[in-house]
């Protein structure tokens, strides 16, 4: 009982000065929180809503008398899955950035579906239980960019293990730009 009232003396402590605050004089401001701080001549937000059959007489009365028509909805392209690359393979599939597989040899494109089947699963799951068939190389953030090339060695050496090569940026799947000069850094 004790605790309730020193809290409930705590709390009036703190509001007091709150509630005392005072207006400022006219045509100063004040710091605050409450009513007293509000301006006296403020008024009421819109009185006055607007109904849909208005809203729509207003329209036509634009469109010189006819009704508007409305558009059909477009198809963004912004989903996650029309953004990214799907592996699948078995009963499992992960969503990769479009752009981050570096080299798929003929005999593993099958496995870059369209849609995801299965059980989605995040890629670090996805990559431990595909080990065999999936190698991941380390890219900077210049080759992410398209600012410097990825090494052709490199390149070759991936295409020659037979695996499809995922470019990674700390350890997480990575769209990589081409190479170009205009993508330079000014």
């Amino acid at each position: 009982m004790k605790t309730v009232v020193r809290t409930a003396a705590a709390l009036i402590a703190l509001a007091t000065p709150l509630l005392s605050q005072q207006a400022a004089p006219a045509g100063q401001r004040s710091s605050g929180a409450g009513l007293a701080v509000l301006p006296s001549n403020l008024k009421a937000p819109g009185s006055r809503v607007i109904t849909d059959a208005e809203l729509t007489a207003l329209r036509s009365a634009r469109n010189g008398g006819q009704d508007p028509k409305p558009l059909p909805p477009k198809k963004h392209g912004f989903s996650l899955v029309e953004m990214s690359t799907i592996l699948a393979f078995g009963e499992q599939s992960t969503l990769l950035p479009k752009g981050s597989i570096i080299s798929c040899p003929d005999a593993l494109k099958a496995r870059i579906v369209t849609t995801p089947s299965g059980t989605v699963v995040p890629w670090q799951e996805f990559l431990a239980a595909n080990r065999n068939w999936i190698v991941t190389t380390e890219v900077e953030l210049k080759q992410v960019r398209g600012e410097m090339p990825l090494p052709q060695a490199e390149l070759q050496t991936l295409k020659s293990r037979g695996l499809v090569a995922i470019a990674t940026l700390n350890g997480c799947p990575v769209t990589v730009l081409p190479y170009s000069p205009a993508n330079l850094s000014k």
